[in-house]
């Protein structure tokens, strides 16, 4: 229940796919892996083959820092090809057809599909690339968040070690408005 899920929320990492269409109508899998606790893309990679052996690399870099994490993930076929296990993962698949139950990585999902895909049409592999790299270091690194008290990631991070936080930083409000640029120019 939710208890379990706010007492072991720092190891707690939701995964999903993205597809998105090339030119030639083949398939482009982005791999998102979510920090249930900060929010934070932790990993993620872009491919047209999303197998068992992409998989498995995959899982081993997210478990390289040698700390046990549970898995929320779907029961999408590559998923159950894979022992997490192997990488000190748990794993925790949600019913079929139940979205909600990996709630907050569908949300970035959708984020990113209307906040960054939205301006490519048909995106190539090497594209698709350049846009997860740019706007998770905008979504990681400047934007707000509201589920962890409209502040971004690096200010929440630093208030879970009981930092007190840069004041500019502090809330969406606070400070003047910088800009800064993403997804442009290319």
């Amino acid at each position: 229940g939710k208890r379990f899920c706010l007492s072991r929320a720092p190891e707690i990492i939701g995964i999903d796919f993205k597809k998105v269409y090339d030119s030639m109508q083949n398939h482009i899998c982005i791999l998102f892996c979510i920090s249930h606790q900060t929010r934070e893309i932790v990993h993620w990679n872009v491919t047209y083959n999303p197998n068992k052996q992409w998989l498995e690399n995959q899982l081993k870099e997210l478990s390289s820092d040698g700390i046990t994490k549970t898995i929320i993930r779907d029961n999408d076929v590559v998923f159950d090809s894979v022992n997490f296990g192997n990488y000190d993962l748990i794993d925790k698949p949600i019913p079929s057809h139940s979205p909600n139950h990996n709630a907050i990585t569908e949300r970035f999902i959708k984020t990113f599909t209307d906040e960054a895909l939205v301006y490519f049409a048909n995106p190539g592999l090497k594209t698709v690339r350049w846009i997860c790299k740019e706007f998770i270091t905008y979504y990681n690194n400047y934007r707000p968040h509201q589920r962890i008290g409209i502040v971004t990631i690096p200010t929440f991070k630093k208030q879970l070690q009981g930092k007190k936080p840069n004041s500019k930083n502090k809330t969406i409000h606070s400070g003047p408005l910088q800009e800064k640029h993403f997804l442009d120019g290319h």
